[in-house]
Parts: structure tokens; C-alpha cells; sequence
């Protein structure tokens, strides 16, 4: 686990334990805090969750064999997230003695899994279709700017034209720039390279440096 992950993990676990905490200190001196405890952490979970959980990925370094890891913890922090929050505001609200035959609450957990879905929808795909592989010439484009107040930004462009004559564009910014480009470099001067990336959260996971394709029958 690389260093800015750590520190997403860390800030997101200090938000969190210092809500909680906050929310049990006024319990434990009998102020009302207007909701159930659970109904307290659920709220800090989607607000971490649709503010730092993009980070998971953005920051982690996933392999052929771990690419699914981060992809699975972000689809639980946010799509997760938002169907606790969804049932604790209902069990919070007591609807169970208006009762699930009416629409409204339905509604109310259709509308918090379509944003949690929304907000996890790149990840969800990658994790549906898996790792994506294909064989061609692999070109990328890297530009560092220089923001306004200091420090160098990095962005990427990366093309990659298969041997049936398909060519994809893959734009990536940051930590992802960055390590598409270390990853690439093993392989330069190669005519052809396997790459198997994340295709929905433009990650890449390997690059193997292949063999010119054998030139087709006459």
C-alpha cells in the first residue's frame, strides 16, 4: 500500500472515530443528538464515501492479481454506504409502522442505490467485465504542467493500436498517469505490448514486451 493511500485511510478513519465519538459523548450525558447512532455513523460513511472513497482507486497501485481489491472496497464504501444509510434513516423514521406497502419508502432506497451506484458505476463495470487485455502498439503522451501555486500535475494520454488495426485512447491524470507511464517504460523501444489494464477506471495493471506478430499469410 503506497503512502497517499495510507493517508486517505488514516483521515478517513479519524473523521469517522471522531464523529462517532462526538455522537456517543452526547448519548452518554443524555444530550439528544435528534438520530440513532447508527443512523450518526451511516451519514459519516456516505459523506467519506462520496468525498475521499473516489481516492481508493485513484491512488492504489492494483496488480494482475490484486486489481479487484480497491475496485471492491469502493463499490462497498459507496453503493454499501448508501443502502445502510438508506435503512438506518427508515428503521430512524420508524416506517415500519406506516409500512413497506407504500411506495414511499421503496422509492426512497431505489433513489439511494441509484446514487451509490452512480457514484461506483466505473468500478462496478470493471469489476462485471474483469481486467482488460489486448496486443498492439502502445504509445503514451505525458505532459506535467505546473500549477499556479507550485507542485507539477501529470497527465496522460495513452493509444494503443491492436493488431486487428482497433485503436483506443486512455486519458489518466495523477497517481495513475504516473504509474501507466512507469509501467510502459520496460517496454520502450518494443514494437508490440501486451497491456492489461482496468478499461472503466483507466488503470493499468502489467505490460509484457512481445514479439512482433508474425506477418499473414500471402
Amino acid at each position: 500500500m503506497n503512502l497517499p493511500l495510507i493517508l486517505v485511510w488514516i483521515i478517513t478513519l479519524a473523521v469517522f472515530l471522531i464523529v462517532v465519538g462526538v455522537g456517543v459523548s452526547y448519548r452518554a450525558k443524555g444530550t439528544p443528538i435528534g438520530m440513532a447512532l447508527a443512523t450518526f455513523a451511516a451519514i459519516t460513511i456516505v459523506a467519506t464515501g462520496f468525498t475521499v472513497g473516489f481516492l481508493v482507486t485513484h491512488f492504489s497501485s492494483p496488480t494482475p492479481e490484486t486489481w479487484w481489491w480497491a475496485l471492491a472496497v469502493r463499490v462497498a464504501w459507496q453503493l454499501g454506504g448508501a443502502l445502510f444509510f438508506a435503512i438506518t434513516i427508515l428503521s430512524d423514521a420508524q416506517l415500519g409502522s406506516i409500512g413497506f406497502r407504500k411506495a414511499g419508502p421503496w422509492i426512497f432506497v431505489l433513489a439511494c442505490a441509484a446514487v451509490g451506484t452512480l457514484a461506483s458505476l466505473n468500478p462496478l463495470r470493471d469489476l462485471a467485465n474483469g481486467p482488460f487485455v489486448t496486443r498492439g502498439v502502445a504509445e503514451i503522451e505525458v505532459d506535467r504542467s505546473t500549477r499556479i501555486r507550485g507542485g507539477a500535475r501529470i497527465w496522460a494520454q495513452m493509444y494503443i493500436t491492436t493488431v486487428e488495426g482497433e485503436r483506443y485512447t486512455f486519458s489518466m491524470v495523477g497517481w495513475a498517469a504516473e504509474k501507466t507511464e512507469e509501467i510502459l517504460k520496460k517496454c520502450e523501444g518494443t514494437n508490440e505490448v501486451e497491456v492489461t489494464m482496468l478499461r472503466y477506471t483507466k488503470r493499468v495493471l502489467d505490460a509484457r514486451c512481445q514479439p512482433p506478430s508474425p506477418a499473414p499469410e500471402a
